[in-house]
């Protein structure tokens, strides 16, 4: 079993760091540890954020998040929908 340990005190603050290393860091720790509520700020980030390696770890965060929770079970399909168009939008540049 792998013991994954927080790079960050509060990822959901880190994330909005002015250092990159601090905020990619959030990313991965989200990565790991983060819920649902989460993929609206991670795709704000995914979206906007001025480094293009927090932006791409971002996206790796919410796939990661989408994967190990059973979204069938938490959100309806017409949530589910719209929360994959939003994130769509948010990593593709042709979108």
């Amino acid at each position: 079993m792998v013991v994954v340990k927080r790079e960050t005190e509060d990822p959901r603050e880190s994330i909005l760091h002015k250092d990159v290393h601090i905020r990619a860091a959030a990313t991965r720790d989200l990565s790991h540890f983060g819920v649902i509520e989460d993929i609206e700020l991670l795709l704000s980030v995914a979206k906007d954020d001025s480094s293009l390696a927090v932006r791409h770890n971002a996206a790796d965060a919410i796939s990661d998040i989408l994967s190990r929770h059973r979204i069938r079970d938490v959100l309806s399909h017409e949530q589910a929908k719209e929360l994959f168009g939003k994130f769509r939008k948010s990593v593709s540049p042709i979108a």
